[in-house]
């Protein structure tokens, strides 16, 4: 029997999307559901695609977008919620996100799954949420994508995103819980790429310091492409399965959403493609807000992770 060429895979791929997104039979349980988090242009899609490499996850793409999925409106300007919050406002179009009830054009646009037996949430709105989740449903299995802040600033100022810093200065409980060291430095004038530095560094403080090793699988964009064996399979050990037979070659796909101009697409350095290209005071000027934000453990100047970073739980100086 022939196997279908890439044009074959392509149209299998987009047939079973058009079904999957309407007809998806999800039967997967309280402990069958992953929540990938990540800042946006973090790699969320591409880590996403290889935890989905059987095809028997239903995907639910971002459903905490407020302006695309009506019932989420509550969670507008990036949402922070405390981990003992039991509003039904928010307690309740959460789970049926998570619990799979929640059907949606946008949230269901990228399933193939047509009978799922589990669920993935690939969420670039949930960093500052990641503590309460835990809280409401513990039995998620939650994992934080990290990737340099550098890189993920000069992906999203490419697109034309914007940093919106305002609306967490505007949430009293963020600033008493976390931000109030930072408020100075998070109102300051900055430039656009600073801005997007400093969003990384809101989204990436929180959920380190509400949840320690135990409760989130931190897991660095750089070191699954440079490692992606020790990488991939410390990620596939946490959510209690093993890792795809041919795991480097997984990852070195690049994922359905990269565009054309996407460094996996062109033939650039996906680590290091950011280095040169971003002015040296910017670089400068990142490293000593990822340092005030006592990150400094993670990133530097160079490209990669730093040799120690480890997920530690982060106090606020």
């Amino acid at each position: 029997m022939r196997h279908p060429g890439p044009l074959g895979h392509l149209l299998l791929r987009r047939l079973r999307r058009a079904v999957g997104r309407r007809l998806v039979i999800d039967r997967a349980g309280p402990q069958d559901v992953v929540v990938l988090a990540g800042t946006g242009r973090s790699g969320t899609t591409w880590v996403g695609e290889v935890i989905n490499w059987r095809g028997d996850h239903r995907v639910l793409f971002e459903p905490f977008h407020p302006e695309r999925v009506p019932v989420m409106a509550p969670f507008r300007g990036r949402r922070y919620l405390r981990p003992h919050e039991t509003s039904p406002q928010y307690l309740e179009p959460a789970a049926a996100a998570v619990t799979g009830r929640l059907r949606h054009p946008w949230v269901d646009r990228h399933n193939t799954a047509l009978v799922a037996r589990r669920r993935l949430v690939k969420e670039i709105r949930a960093n500052l949420l990641l503590g309460w989740l835990h809280r409401a449903f513990p039995a998620l299995r939650l994992v934080l994508l990290l990737r340099h802040p550098c890189a993920v600033a000069r992906s999203r100022l490419r697109l034309g995103w914007e940093a919106p810093l305002e609306p967490l200065l505007a949430q009293p409980a963020l600033l008493a819980d976390h931000l109030e060291p930072y408020r100075a430095l998070l109102a300051a004038p900055a430039s656009p790429f600073h801005r997007h530095v400093l969003l990384w560094c809101v989204e990436t403080l929180v959920p380190l310091r509400q949840l320690g090793p135990d409760t989130l699988q931190v897991v660095f964009y750089e070191r699954l492409l440079t490692d992606p064996h020790e990488e991939g399979n410390r990620l596939f050990a946490w959510l209690g399965r093993p890792a795809p037979p041919r795991l480097a070659e997984h990852l070195a796909r690049p994922s359905s959403q990269a565009r054309r101009d996407s460094a996996v697409r062109s033939g650039d350095d996906p680590v290091r493609g950011w280095v040169g290209r971003v002015p040296p005071e910017e670089v400068r000027r990142a490293v000593r807000t990822v340092e005030a934000f006592g990150l400094a453990h993670l990133y530097g100047a160079d490209p990669l992770p730093l040799a120690g970073a480890v997920p530690v739980p982060v106090s606020v100086g």
